[in-house]
């Protein structure tokens, strides 16, 4: 199990890129796809939700209400 909106597209004999051979071509539907192999251990990792979007909500600055 790995994100929700984490998909994998196996990949049959002969595909190459950049002269190596391609075994899948990793998918996100959130067009947030991983670019590196940590970032893809993210994606594994996170369960019910992207990582990417939850790091950037705890990022964002906690809002006040006047009372």
């Amino acid at each position: 199990m790995a994100c929700p909106f984490y998909r994998e597209r196996w990949i049959g004999d002969g595909e190459t890129l950049e002269g190596r051979p391609v075994l899948y071509h990793v998918i996100c539907l959130q067009n947030t796809p991983p670019a590196t192999i940590e970032e893809q251990q993210c994606c594994l990792e996170s369960k019910t939700s992207c990582w990417r979007l939850k790091a950037a909500n705890n990022k964002r600055p906690a809002t006040t209400a006047a009372v």
